[in-house]
Parts: C-alpha cells; sequence; structure tokens
C-alpha cells in the first residue's frame, strides 16, 4: 500500500466516472456510498462527482487530526491530496514530479535549494510559504525523524526559497526532503516549531528533559480539523466508524487540476474492504487481496493494476533474539524459502520474487549496482537440504517432535 503517494492526484484527475454518485463497476466498484454522519454520498443525478477509495483510519476518539503521531488520519496515499510532499519521483524516467515545490537543485554538495510553489493558500486562508516548509521540518526535528541524519538545518532564503544544509554530501537526501516529508501548516504547527528550533539554539539534543517534555505535549495536540494544502480535506462531521468525507477545497493551488467533488473513503482492513469492492461501492483500493479473490473480482470485469511497487511481504528478523543474531542461521531460512511460490500466495500475479538479495528493490537495483555486482550476489534458491545442513552447523538441532531447538536447547516456535 505504500509507494503511491502524490501519483494518486494523477488518477483522480484521469479517472472519469460517468454516473456521479453511481460510478462504473468497470471502473472496479460502482454504486453511490451509504450515508455518512450529517452528510450522505450523492444520489444519481445531482451532478456530484465522487470517487471511493478505501484506506483504514481510526475513528474519533482515537483518530484525530494531529498527523505526525499515532492514530492521525493521514489516509496513507491520500495524505498527499490534503498534505502534500515538495515532489514526488517518477521512477520510470528518473524524473521529479512538482507538488509543492516548483524546482530544485544543488547549490554546492551540502546545500539542497528548493523553491515553492507561488500563490497557494491553505484551507484556513494562510498563504504557503517556506516558513511553512522550515516549521515542517523543525517538527521532524522534535520527533527525531531519519531525515535529521542528514541534515544540519533548513533555512528560508525568501518566501518561496529554502536551503536544506546537509551535514555531509549524501545520495539519498533529495528523497529524504522531496519526496518523503509531508509538508503541514504553521498555522496549526508553528508554535511547536518555533520551542523546537529554541531548545536546538539553546544545545538541547532530544536526550535532554525540555526536549522529551515538548515532545509529550506535542503527543498530545489534536487540532480541530486538519489546515490542508491539497485539494481536498476531512469533513469531521462526516466520520463514521465505516466511512469518511473529503470535500474538494475550491481554493486549493490544484483545485481545477482534479475532477471529483468529493472522496467518500471507506474503513477497513482486507477482510472489510472485500465485500466493499465486490458489491461496487469502492472504486480503487490497493489493498493485498487474495488470489481467490482477485479471480472473484476479475470475473466480475474488474480491472486490477499491477503497478511495480518497492515493497510486499517479507520476513523480518530481531537481531536481540538468539539465535537470528547468527547469519547463518538467517541465510539457512532463506534457503528454506520457495519465493516465487510466496510471493503468487501473498499476492497472486502482483507478488514477484525478489531476485537480487540486496536489500531493495529490484526495481532500482540497476541504477544503484553494477552488473558484476548484482551477479556476484547470492540469490538464495530454495535449497532444503542446505537449509538444514547450515543449522546443523551452527548448532540448531531437531526436537524428537520435529520441531528445532537452538544451540541452548530452547525451541524456536
Amino acid at each position: 500500500m505504500n509507494g503511491r503517494l502524490w501519483l494518486v492526484i494523477a488518477l483522480i484527475a484521469a479517472l472519469a466516472i460517468s454516473a456521479c454518485g453511481a460510478p462504473a463497476a468497470d471502473m472496479g466498484g460502482g454504486e453511490a456510498a451509504p450515508a455518512a454522519a450529517e452528510e450522505e454520498a450523492a444520489p444519481a443525478g445531482t451532478g456530484v462527482a465522487e470517487f471511493h477509495p478505501a484506506w483504514p483510519y481510526a475513528p474519533p476518539p482515537t483518530g484525530h487530526f494531529n498527523t505526525w503521531v499515532t492514530n492521525g488520519m493521514t489516509l496513507g496515499i491520500y495524505r498527499a491530496l490534503m498534505e502534500p510532499p515538495l515532489f514526488m519521483f517518477l521512477w520510470a524516467d528518473g524524473s521529479w514530479m512538482p507538488v509543492a515545490g516548483e524546482s530544485w537543485e544543488w547549490v554546492d554538495d551540502v546545500t539542497l535549494r528548493v523553491s515553492l510553489v507561488q500563490g497557494a493558500q491553505w484551507s484556513d486562508g494562510s498563504d504557503f510559504t517556506s516558513q511553512d516548509v522550515v516549521d515542517t521540518f523543525s517538527i521532524s526535528r522534535l520527533l527525531s525523524q531519519t531525515v535529521w541524519r542528514f541534515l544540519d538545518d533548513v533555512q528560508a532564503v525568501d518566501d518561496h526559497t529554502v536551503d536544506f544544509v546537509l551535514s555531509g554530501p549524501s545520495t539519498t537526501v533529495p528523497r529524504r526532503v522531496l519526496r518523503e516529508v509531508h509538508i503541514t501548516a504553521s498555522s496549526v504547527y508553528g508554535d511547536f516549531a518555533q520551542r523546537t528550533r529554541d531548545l536546538v539554539e539553546a544545545g538541547m539534543t532530544n536526550e535532554d528533559d525540555d526536549w522529551k517534555q515538548l515532545l509529550q505535549e506535542f503527543n498530545e495536540l489534536r487540532p480541530d480539523e486538519m489546515v490542508v494544502l491539497g485539494p481536498y480535506a476531512i469533513d469531521p462531521a462526516s466520520i463514521t466508524e465505516s466511512q469518511m468525507i473529503l470535500n474538494k477545497v475550491e481554493t486549493s493551488y490544484w483545485a481545477d487540476t482534479v475532477r471529483f467533488d468529493r472522496m467518500v473513503n471507506y474503513n477497513g482492513e482486507t477482510p472489510v474492504v472485500t465485500p466493499l469492492v465486490l458489491s461496487g461501492d469502492v472504486d480503487y483500493a490497493t489493498h493485498g487481496f487474495p488470489p481467490a479473490t482477485e479471480r472473484e473480482f476479475m470475473s466480475l470485469g474488474y480491472r486490477i493494476i499491477r503497478a511495480p511497487i518497492y515493497g510486499g511481504p517479507a520476513l523480518y528478523f530481531n537481531h536481540t533474539i538468539h539465535p537470528f543474531q547468527m547469519k547463518e542461521v538467517r541465510q539457512a531460512l532463506a534457503y528454506a524459502i520457495n519465493f516465487e511460490e510466496n510471493a503468487f500466495v501473498s499476492l497472486a500475479e502482483s507478488g514477484v520474487a525478489q531476485e537480487c538479495m540486496c536489500g531493495f528493490s529490484d526495481n532500482i537495483t540497476p541504477l544503484w549496482l553494477s552488473d558484476d555486482a548484482r551477479a556476484s550476489l547470492n540469490p538464495y534458491s530454495q535449497d532444503l537440504e542446505k537449509a538444514e545442513q547450515m543449522l546443523l552447523d551452527g548448532g540448531i538441532t531437531r526436537a524428537d517432535d520435529g520441531v528445532w531447538m537452538d544451540d541452548t536447547g530452547a525451541r524456536m516456535e
């Protein structure tokens, strides 16, 4: 479900649902959404164009509008339609798609300069300026996000130009700065951003009590609504356990780009969303549907878009738990897995087995590794005998009931 972000705006701009409020079945879904709190999905013939996605969220009071912290209602890939990043990276041709940023360049080896779009306004009427970007990254610093391992400072050059000053040259900072951080409103978060900068100026870090106290206060912040820069905003009154409505923001910089008057987002993970897709209530969903469900969708004429993304099902190891700190144990488990079978069982034809065991997607290995480097890596083709021998060599043995035990005698269950 990750990796699409602002490309959703292209989807919304391109989709044309013929019956407003009753989308066509060949778009992967079909009929008007059920009632939601004080607003109802538009009936056919009203001239209100709706898009019906699905993304899980926690309704209030658990869910809230502080989109920086746990249970903030960001709506995953649809967050970019409310709080956009500066750019999106188009992997197919290696280009950057301007969003809240207009252009960017390297001033020197450690200074990345971004020019922002001009004339954009937040939904509360405040102007979008470089201060919003500086404040956004100050909040990111308060939360000790990864990007601050590479940054020394973020500075406003003028109202629409921002400099990102790196601690040293980096090949990953453009992605971390331009694409991964969503810009939020200074009118909501500016006070916390300034207080964070005050702590930095005083020489404090996230290890200091004052920093921890400010972080705790920020984690408890609960805005009444989400102030958005993008073309859609959540209607707080519409939020129920099952769905919410996102209305088009007519004053948004991108209001003329999108074609839908509002979005009706359905809540739920795969078991909940599946019948909604089958019934035609959902137009577009990125959930991980199993092969049997996919076959049912295709029998109904639904189109399944199998876009190349950078994530999928994986097996993670906690190296602090014995014996997973032993690389031989991890390698043995890799030899035990049939990657092609695992991919198909997980995501049917959308699941593609990893070939290059280098820690990142096959889609981008040619950009980072030479042919010789890729050829030198072990593909870990399934070899059960080798897997068993590696475990035995590492002191891992089988109990009488067939369960493996580590070298301390603990059962690996």
